[in-house]
């Protein structure tokens, strides 16, 4: 084993800590431009959605009517005194309006809408 003072120096290697961050300098290739965004309104945003794809529509259906069964399941529960919450991404109101409709209609429920900004407790 060779002692330290015995050791090749490779001009090449940096001698201080600074020295990576001196070797590294460059133009940043960053871009510093800024996006412009217009604000849409809600109609605009709805109207821009219908006219994109419905490549998920037979999926997202397929899905909820698996849920649908769970529906007996969801009103025992209820009846027990527990809740129902929903999440994830896509909206469940076709879902939820389903199971109202088949198993609430004579009762009181309340469905808050999580994704309202605007909602206050």
């Amino acid at each position: 084993m060779l002692e330290e003072e015995e050791l090749p120096l490779d001009d090449n290697l940096p001698l201080n800590s600074e020295a990576f961050f001196e070797a590294s300098k460059s133009k940043s290739i960053t871009s510093n431009a800024t996006l412009h965004f217009t604000e849409m309104s809600r109609e605009d945003y709805l109207a821009a959605l219908e006219k994109g794809p419905k490549t998920h529509e037979v999926m997202i259906r397929d899905l909820n009517d698996r849920y649908k069964n769970y529906f007996p399941q969801w009103h025992f529960e209820l009846s027990q005194g527990f809740n129902l919450i929903t999440y994830g991404y896509g909206s469940k109101l076709e879902l939820l309006s389903s199971f109202v409709d088949r198993y609430l209609a004579n009762g009181l429920f309340s469905l808050v809408f999580g994704s309202d900004l605007q909602l206050l407790f």
